[in-house]
């Protein structure tokens, strides 16, 4: 392997180029990248912030709303309603003449007649 004066240039091209790139692109795209990064940590943060306290919000409201239920509940209490018992059967004292009559009444009423129709 034979070592000229190619390899000497190679190096110092080398050398100039990276000082160039890290002077000029590398160290403005890492430092916007870390700027951003802290930016969306700094995001992120006030959104749990946010997010405990909505849940804070919440929990409150519930605590309240239960509360005010139980409030009411003692506030407002009404008794049942007594409810007498209803025969389940009635017993009358008329004989099946008149029952048969007062039914016969009562479909004259209701149905209408048609002349035709028995």
């Amino acid at each position: 392997m034979r070592v000229n004066l190619t390899l000497f240039i190679q190096i110092i091209n080398f050398s100039i180029t990276y000082w160039f790139l890290n002077r000029f692109m590398f160290k403005p795209v890492i430092k916007f990248l870390k700027q951003k990064k802290s930016k969306e940590e700094k995001t992120r943060k006030e959104l749990d912030k946010k997010e405990q306290d909505l849940l804070m919000t919440e929990k409150k409201k519930h605590q309240e709303l239960d509360d005010f239920k139980v409030r009411m509940k003692k506030e407002y209490s009404v008794a049942p309603p007594k409810v007498t018992q209803i025969p389940s059967e009635l017993y009358c004292k008329i004989n099946k003449k008149e029952i048969e009559k007062l039914i016969d009444v009562a479909k004259k009423m209701l149905v209408k007649r048609i002349p035709h129709v028995d």
